[in-house]
């Protein structure tokens, strides 16, 4: 392989005997990615079914076993699992190598089912959404949906490649892909306050103006500062992942980190760690992405979530990292009663009070 032509990011360790191989580069066509790197494999693409709508001349189907699979959040369960698992038992031979092509969803659906046939079958990923190649890929595990609750089920994985491809999200919708820049600005919140500011400022020029350049920078950027940090957590996920939960996994999970982050920093002013004015310009960043006057949640069905997450942890506090200026936090306790407040007093005074 030649590294001019094929951009190495590096090798990142995502847990104990885990890691991933990043590449960079524009893919022509699919079947290139098996020539390149398991050219003595048997491939086995799962792709996102939106790829044959969107990127038909990436696709080559006269060698590769290709499957379309519908996925979005709520897919993401063991009923679709058990559909690959069947999938799998018919179409894996010994050297077979899956890769994988679609979002964050697509990722835990897919490494999730390979690594529970068999721990020993390589996974590539490539992801197609901006949220997929900003984080989900270098966790060191794949997670599934359960009985409609947030990443229930888990097990410990990564893929062997990953490779980023920036072209893919030039046919996002400007809406979700700007969503999808809050996973950059939580990173910044977390870790680097002038990373926090560069991600500000690049959602300030318009997707639009977006060049390959800066887009390849604000990927490289996150990529590194969430593994320097070493963090289990980031600002918003957590609160997210309830959100989530709460909508019957409704509303997608960049808008869902978007709230939580609001929340988040909200608790943050509350208990006295972060400045007001820092709260209030990062709340007016989010609301002008996400264009929402009041908080889209069922405050019964949030209860009954924190209340759910009490009797199986045996605690009434939840661990969330707490802002106390921009890139750099503290990991505190907080009761299910204060996260309930907060939301209670955003819900009702609206996000822009």
């Amino acid at each position: 392989m030649n590294d001019s032509q094929h951009d190495y990011i590096g090798s990142v360790n995502t847990g104990k005997d885990l890691s991933t191989e990043i590449y960079m580069f524009k893919i022509d066509r699919l079947s290139k990615i098996a020539d390149v790197f398991f050219s003595d494999f048997n491939s086995l693409f799962i792709l996102d079914s939106k790829i044959k709508l969107y990127h038909a001349d990436k696709i080559s189907n006269d060698r590769f076993a290709i499957l379309p699979v519908y996925i979005n959040e709520k897919a993401k369960s063991l009923d679709k699992v058990y559909e690959l698992y069947s999938y799998f038992y018919q179409n894996i031979i010994p050297n077979t190598v899956v890769i994988g092509v679609g979002g964050g969803s697509l990722l835990d659906l897919v490494g999730f089912t390979t690594k529970t046939v068999s721990g020993n079958i390589p996974l590539l990923f490539v992801p197609t959404t901006l949220s997929s190649m900003l984080s989900p890929f270098i966790r060191g595990r794949f997670l599934i949906n359960f009985d409609r609750k947030k990443d229930f089920l888990s097990v410990r994985g990564s893929p062997s490649i990953t490779v980023l491809d920036p072209s893919f999200i030039r046919t996002q919708d400007a809406y979700s892909l700007t969503q999808d820049c809050l996973l950059a600005l939580s990173t910044g919140l977390t870790c680097e306050a002038s990373f926090y500011h560069f991600v500000e400022n690049t959602l300030s020029m318009g997707i639009t103006n977006w060049s390959d350049d800066l887009l390849k920078e604000l990927l490289i950027q996150n990529l590194w500062l969430r593994i320097k940090s070493r963090k289990d957590i980031f600002v918003g996920e957590k609160i997210a992942e309830v959100i989530q939960t709460a909508s019957n996994l409704m509303i997608r999970y960049s808008k869902a980190l978007g709230l939580g982050i609001i929340i988040e920093s909200n608790i943050a002013v509350n208990y006295g760690f972060l400045d007001e004015s820092i709260y209030k310009r990062i709340k007016k960043v989010i609301t002008s992405i996400l264009k929402l006057e009041k908080l889209p949640i069922d405050i019964q069905s949030l209860y009954q979530i924190l209340n759910y997450s009490d009797e199986i942890t045996n605690s009434s506090t939840f661990k969330i990292p707490i802002l106390i200026k921009f890139g750099q936090t503290i990991e505190i306790p907080i009761s299910a009663e204060s996260i309930i407040e907060t939301v209670k007093h955003l819900f009702f005074e609206g996000l822009h009070s």
